[in-house]
């Protein structure tokens, strides 16, 4: 299916360390859709979050991934934003063992906060790997 470009892979990198994340799931409605296609594109724009979002007729859903703070007086603040006109929020507070992730999570120590990139020291792995296959011989 990727070979036919029916599917891509999308990756998730959480934005802090997954005991600092909060997961939730964010519905919203506008009675113009062209106002609920802006609000869920700037959502959280240029923030430290991971986020997707698709709009549904005219409610627009927004999964997010962020740091717990960023929960604090959000459904307020979006009271405050008139277009919308319903807003529902679900936070996912656990995720049953095996359902969604199949591997461990990713630990950040090689991820550049600045430049938002994950670069391993592959050289280093190499090296170490070269050492033990000797030691082995």
């Amino acid at each position: 299916m990727i070979k036919h470009k029916l599917i891509e892979k999308k990756y998730v990198i959480n934005p802090f360390p997954l005991d600092q994340c909060v997961d939730f799931s964010l519905f919203m409605k506008s009675e113009d859709i062209n106002t609920m296609q802006k609000i869920l594109y700037n959502f959280a724009r240029n923030e430290r979050v991971y986020r997707e979002y698709v709009l549904c007729q005219d409610w627009g859903l927004i999964s997010v991934i962020s740091h717990r703070s960023f929960l604090t007086d959000l459904m307020y603040k979006l009271d405050h934003i008139p277009e919308i006109v319903e807003k529902e929020l679900y936070q996912i507070r656990s995720i049953p063992a095996g359902e969604y992730y199949f591997f461990p999570h990713l630990q950040l120590k090689y991820f550049d906060v600045d430049t938002q990139t994950l670069e391993y020291p592959y050289r280093l792995y190499k090296e170490t790997l070269k050492e033990k296959i000797e030691s082995t011989l």
